[in-house]
């Protein structure tokens, strides 16, 4: 684990007043006692780009939405000097620092892709490109029936709601339920309506998650079937909730504030 400005002496100083404070390190995760706040700084930086400051103020909202979601508090972000973003939260045991990194460093781009004509096996988990979401996932698929980019008929822009909930197939796991606006809803009616036996896919951050195949008109309301654990379902939710992230973020360093 890497410390923000770091320095041998400085990790000394820093280990020795977390265990004055009560404060273990067990697992990666910084944990306090229940009448203690224990705070962790995360420094996010942009991956194999540069951002200028008004994209990085677009991913600071986006990151202040997903901790508010997690209702985490008192948190604070902010853009630094150097172009970097930084992140103070509270250290808790769940979700733990990890789970919390995951959720913010999620692109958190949804689409609905057309897949007419396709086998499911041939997309299913697999990494693909949009033309919307053309760089999301590195290897890519493309549509092997026209070597284009895949048509995308829904995206982020178009979610209202996302929640996580039960399965309504199996009461063992989770699925997420997606709301769309209005508009969406009757562009998605018209399509599933003449395309009853074609599969459609259901792409999250450039991986097929789920590609059913359709049954009837499909409205406003899709469930995101894709064998989900609870935690899952919740991250899938947090990050598809909000907007999408403009800018690849990563995690350089996590430390106490």
């Amino acid at each position: 684990m890497e410390l923000a400005g770091g320095g041998c002496l400085q990790f000394i100083v820093m280990f020795f007043t977390a265990l004055f404070m009560g404060i273990g390190f067990a697992g990666g995760d910084l944990v306090a006692p229940p009448d203690e706040i224990a705070m962790v700084e995360v420094i996010l930086v942009t991956e194999g780009e540069t951002a200028d400051i008004d994209t990085l103020q677009q991913a600071v909202e986006v990151v202040t939405q997903r901790l508010t979601a997690l209702d985490l508090e008192p948190v604070s972000v902010s853009v630094t000097p150097d172009l970097s973003l930084a992140v103070t939260f509270p250290a808790l045991e769940s979700p733990t620092i990890d789970e919390v990194n995951a959720i913010l460093t999620a692109n958190g781009s949804l689409e609905i892709v057309d897949f007419t004509g396709l086998e499911v096996s041939q997309v299913a988990d697999q990494p693909i490109t949009t033309v919307l979401y053309p760089n999301v996932a590195p290897d890519a698929l493309l549509n092997p029936l026209t070597n284009q980019p895949f048509e995308g008929l829904l995206s982020s822009e178009d979610v209202l709601t996302a929640e996580a909930l039960v399965s309504s197939f199996d009461p063992n796991l989770w699925m997420v339920s997606v709301t769309f606006t209005p508009e969406a809803g009757e562009r998605l009616a018209a399509f599933t309506r003449e395309r009853v036996g074609e599969p459609l896919g259901i792409v999250v951050d450039g991986i097929v998650v789920w590609a059913p195949v359709i049954q009837t008109e499909i409205g406003s309301e899709v469930e995101i079937q894709g064998n989900f654990s609870q935690l899952e379902a919740q991250r899938l939710a947090v990050s598809l909730g909000g907007d999408a992230l403009p800018v690849r973020l990563v995690v350089a360093s996590i430390g106490l504030p």
